[in-house]
């Protein structure tokens, strides 16, 4: 008995040992609904990609448009912001829950995938 529980033991150890190894890169995560790499397959661009996202759910009114630093206009407050946005997106912290929107995992991939692709114009 005592030899089975220890059998047992040892397999759920080996099995989960890679747990929490997975890089940012790695398996989709509920955490973050952060995709792999491999799903940037194409390139994402600001103007046709990205600002799309922006105006609808942040450069809004009591948002990053007017009142709420950093403002999100253009390309270049949004381009330094990039890490701060795709960290705070995939945490889902932004948007905030009070503000009754939310990013779908295609958008939040869609921003990590520009900052990867380093955030082109």
């Amino acid at each position: 008995m005592i030899r089975n529980l220890l059998i047992i033991g040892v397999f759920i150890v080996i099995c989960f040992s890679n747990c929490g190894n997975e890089s940012e890169e790695g398996i989709l995560n509920e955490q973050n609904n952060m995709l792999p790499d491999s799903t940037c397959s194409e390139a994402v661009f600001y103007e046709t990609d990205i600002a799309p996202i922006i105006q609808v759910n942040c450069a809004i009114g009591g948002c990053h448009l007017d009142t709420q630093s950093p403002n999100f206009l253009n390309y270049g407050d949004v381009f330094s912001n990039r890490n701060s946005i795709r960290q705070r997106t995939a945490s889902g912290s932004m948007p905030p829950n009070t503000s009754g929107l939310t990013l779908t995992a295609t958008e939040i991939q869609t921003i990590s995938c520009w900052v990867r692709q380093g955030a082109p114009e």
